[in-house]
């Protein structure tokens, strides 16, 4: 069964991580 913590966890570091790149595409 999947496990809501480590995937709660890994969603918000993969959404943390396509925030920054579209910060980085509209800064570019």
């Amino acid at each position: 069964l999947p496990q809501p913590r480590i995937n709660r966890n890994t969603r918000n570091k993969l959404w943390h991580i396509e925030d920054l790149e579209e910060y980085e595409n509209s800064e570019g």
